[in-house]
């Protein structure tokens, strides 16, 4: 007999909205029944064939104790991510992890909430995932790393074992992070860099092998 999958509220109407939607639906992972965006942003009633709500008045017609939520933001302006995030939360929902089907892992993998975990990806022994991360397809993660919360991972990037990303990093295509490493909070990665050593908070690394070439500490990552 077929399990139940469970009532789902999509918050998010752009391209990763678009994109998530396909993985829920290709690995039979969660019913949608509903999408939501704050009320600014909202211009109809549909979005994807289902009835699209303000999330301002979203916990009244699909209440959390009753349906989950699942966040989509991509990394446009990063430090966006925490605040949705804690929007949801604070709202009273739980946000599951999205993993597709074919994510490699082991069953110790500490994983928290709203993780997005495209296929392809490589997950080592006795690594911890915490909240709203997103994970692209065929990354590398090696045994034993530590991710933060509210980060990026880009399609096709190596992180080395033992290596701590710190919250709000965003590693761009392609970056290759040799073992042991330390990426400070708030890191961005360029696409293809080879990073040698650990990096400093709100820095923006580039190269092979890369180096900071400037900070975002007052403005966050922003693209």
């Amino acid at each position: 007999m077929e399990k139940a999958k469970k009532d789902i509220i999509l918050y998010g109407i752009g391209i990763m909205a678009h994109y998530v939607t396909k993985v829920i639906e290709k690995h039979n992972l969660f019913n949608i029944v509903s999408y939501t965006a704050d009320e600014e942003y909202i211009d109809g009633r549909k979005f994807l064939g289902k009835p699209l709500v303000p999330f301002e008045k979203v916990g009244d017609l699909f209440p959390p104790d009753k349906f989950l939520m699942l966040l989509l933001i991509g990394y446009k302006r990063m430090r966006d991510r925490k605040k949705m995030f804690l929007k949801a939360k604070e709202k009273g929902y739980f946000l599951p992890n999205c993993i597709a089907g074919n994510v490699n892992y082991f069953d110790d993998l500490i994983l928290g909430e709203n993780n997005i975990i495209f296929s392809g990806t490589y997950i080592g022994v006795g690594s911890t995932i915490g909240n709203n991360n997103i994970i692209r397809p065929n990354v590398y993660l090696g045994h034993n790393v530590s991710m933060g919360d509210h980060c990026y991972i880009s399609p096709g990037c190596n992180i080395g074992g033992g290596c701590i990303v710190e919250d709000m990093s965003f590693i761009g295509l392609g970056s290759n992070i040799t073992n042991g490493l330390r990426i400070s909070r708030e890191n961005l990665i360029g696409a293809g860099s080879l990073v040698l050593k650990d990096t400093d908070p709100f820095g923006r690394y580039i190269g092979s092998p890369a180096v900071r070439k400037s900070s975002h500490e007052e403005e966050g990552i922003n693209f």
